[in-house]
């Protein structure tokens, strides 16, 4: 049902700042705090969420992420859970990846209901300006220190660097399991077309007499 993904082991430390809304991205630590405070979050949300978890980010397994929306989530269905975050990681055999995949800062720049909800859950941003308030660590200093908001001081610095380096490489290494997988596949079908004789194939006539 599912590519062994060779997902990364679990940094306990890592997803304590995800279940905190610590994570230094204001798009997902809005969209978490959110799901923590009311038990419900957009469709949208939910798949920047998982995204960030799996394949988009930090790259753990797809349960790391279903058992966050099992934990906080009103629904309470564990097949829908289960089931979106196993498709949206990319690990699904019946889809292989995401039509999009959501980087955990443009994916929120997509119509007005990202800055609505980082000015409602995060309120160190709520007077950053809206050119900054995705990613408030590239804002002048002094911009920072008019608006009250210094990041890693009244807000965390984001938990990983390099996101869109990572992102790709992520992208990469399941797009070569693919591969792999749909190769193993086809090699496999050959070897069984091989070995099944010919429905054409008349049998030799008998030498018998």
């Amino acid at each position: 049902m599912c590519m062994p993904v060779p997902w990364k082991s679990v940094d306990e430390l890592s997803m304590e700042r995800v279940t905190s809304a610590t994570t230094g991205f204001p798009w997902i630590d809005a969209i978490l705090k959110q799901l923590v405070s009311e038990g419900w979050i957009h469709g949208i949300c939910k798949h920047a969420l998982i995204s960030f978890i799996t394949h988009g980010q930090l790259f753990y397994s797809w349960e790391e992420a279903a058992n966050l929306l099992e934990r906080y989530s009103l629904e309470g269905d564990i097949c829908t859970n289960n089931g979106i975050a196993m498709l949206l990681s990319g690990s699904c055999y019946s889809r292989a990846l995401p039509s999009v995949v959501h980087s955990p800062v443009l994916s929120g720049k997509h119509g007005s209901l990202g800055v609505e909800l980082i000015r409602r859950y995060i309120p160190s941003l709520k007077s950053f300006p809206e050119e900054f308030i995705f990613e408030p660590w590239l804002a002048p200093y002094d911009i920072q220190l008019a608006t009250g908001c210094v990041v890693a001081k009244d807000y965390p610095a984001p938990m990983i660097i390099h996101h869109q380096a990572s992102l790709s490489a992520n992208i990469s290494m399941l797009h070569q399991l693919i591969r792999s997988a749909q190769e193993r596949k086809v090699t496999k079908r050959r070897q069984k077309q091989a070995l099944r004789p010919s429905p054409y194939l008349m049998p030799a006539p008998s030498t018998d007499t």
